[in-house]
């Protein structure tokens, strides 16, 4: 599954391996959502569903976008929000959330570069900004960064407000990063999904 452009020394996979991307289906557990409709770019956050217990990551963020004419909406896993302090007025916080809405309105994606995120957000061509939360995902991360489609922090603890802030709005205007996501995405979107991992099992099995 997932992309094979994607996958570090892709060349040594041969045509016996199936690359068949990101799997995206309905998800009606956590509603819907839809951006505020004033025509600024939207800033998706989301550290992840296991190891998202990284509260002194908010204040970061805040005085990040603060100041930026965005939209910024924050899952907050396992953090409680009413222990976030001074909430700037374009951050709308939610524990959990209807992540592929959200994907499908962004403009910049921070991530813990987690395989499933990682892959949704190429999906719906949005650049990212990762923040590996442990060594898997550092791997990940170093390959959205060599490949353009955004910018790595490897180190969390070096993330200070002001370098967040650089990194977001180099994102927002340099086309650059939603150039490679679109090309990224049409090749996602190419490989065929459910469809295509269904009929590759059944091969499989009765071939």
């Amino acid at each position: 599954m997932m992309q094979k452009r994607l996958v570090p020394n892709s060349e040594s996979f041969d045509s016996s391996f199936v690359f068949t991307g990101v799997q995206i289906g309905k998800r009606s557990a956590f509603g819907s959502w839809k951006a505020p409709d004033n025509g600024k770019p939207l800033l998706y956050s989301s550290l992840g569903t296991a190891f998202n217990n990284w509260p002194e990551y908010y204040p970061i963020l805040f005085d990040a976008v603060r100041d930026l004419d965005i939209n910024v909406f924050a899952a907050l896993g396992s953090v409680d929000p009413d222990t976030l302090n001074d909430v700037p007025a374009n951050v709308e916080l939610r524990k959990m959330v209807p992540q592929l809405d959200i994907l499908s309105q962004a403009s910049v994606f921070i991530t813990h570069a987690g395989m499933g995120g990682t892959g949704e957000a190429i999906y719906y061509g949005v650049p990212m900004i990762a923040i590996p939360q442990m060594d898997e995902q550092a791997i990940t991360a170093g390959v959205i960064e060599k490949n353009g489609l955004g910018l790595a922090f490897p180190d969390k603890q070096k993330i200070t407000a002001a370098s967040l802030r650089q990194a977001i709005e180099m994102i927002l205007h340099d086309p650059s990063y939603r150039n490679t996501a679109k090309a990224f995405s049409e090749d996602m979107r190419s490989l065929g999904g459910a469809k295509a991992t269904t009929d590759a099992i059944l091969r499989f099995l009765h071939g």
